[in-house]
């Protein structure tokens, strides 16, 4: 039987079996029609991110990681596209938890500015003196030997 059949013959359940499906389906198209209009929003990104926001992070993952890897050895080397991975995913993460954090204000823009300006040359900083320490300790024989 098709459902103009249960109609002339005024089944009520069926109907409302019919009638909650179409309610499910049409549930289910909002839902969707929602996250199409979310993508096209965020320029097809599902997971959206400030880009300079993600261009920091990067920054001082880079310096951080090279100087993981000088002190602790190359396997703590991040390549180019791992990097940039892992500076996309805190980005988007600051920006799903913090959404206001793109308006920081003049002052939170200032210290935004100085710490990626610089973080990274106190960190380079950081990196010589462990590079002097190294070259000089390199010539000596440890001791209690």
């Amino acid at each position: 039987m098709v459902a103009v059949d249960y109609w002339a013959l005024g089944d009520a359940a069926e109907l409302d079996r019919i009638e909650a499906e179409l309610g499910n389906a049409r549930e289910a198209v909002t839902e969707t029609a929602n996250a199409v209009a979310e993508l096209e929003e965020n320029g097809g990104i599902a997971f959206p991110y400030d880009p300079v926001i993600e261009q920091n992070l990067r920054v001082f993952s880079d310096i951080g990681f090279k100087m993981a890897a000088k002190k602790y050895g190359e396997h703590w080397a991040l390549q180019q596209e791992d990097s940039e991975r892992l500076s996309v995913a805190t980005a988007q993460v600051i920006h799903h938890y913090i959404p206001d954090f793109d308006n920081l204000g003049p002052v939170g823009n200032l210290a935004l500015i100085a710490a990626s300006l610089i973080g990274p040359r106190v960190l380079l900083g950081k990196m010589k003196q462990w590079q002097e320490e190294g070259a000089a300790n390199d010539g000596q024989q440890p001791e209690n030997q």
